[in-house]
């Protein structure tokens, strides 16, 4: 549990130094391409940038207006593994794009389906 501790500290230190001067932090700037790397080389890097993705939906969740609170946010119907599934054949179809844009589209996607 230690090294899985370590690991996500230093993977959360990596994330955070590529962060730009914009309106983005952490795993969110990395790209699609990284995504598609890391679930396939670094799980715990991955789990680190999927909770990116999980705050950053919950982020744009919070900023709706409460009458959306029902059927147009997105969280509790959505599956965290088909998510994980969805984010890996977006980034592997768009590997430039940054995880930020791939958590929108899905965001996008899972809204679109509650309307």
């Amino acid at each position: 549990m230690k090294k899985l501790s370590v690991g996500l500290v230093l993977a959360g230190m990596l994330l955070a130094a590529e962060a730009d001067a914009g309106s983005l932090w952490g795993a969110g700037t990395a790209s699609c391409g990284r995504w598609v790397t890391d679930r396939r080389n670094a799980p715990s890097t991955a789990l680190f940038e999927f909770s990116w993705v999980q705050g950053y939906i919950t982020g744009l969740n919070s900023g709706m207006p409460s009458s959306y609170t029902n059927n147009g946010q997105v969280g509790a119907q959505l599956d965290i593994n088909a998510a994980e599934v969805w984010l890996d054949n977006y980034c592997q179809a768009h590997p430039l794009d940054h995880l930020a844009d791939a958590a929108d589209q899905l965001y996008t996607y899972a809204r679109s389906r509650n309307e």
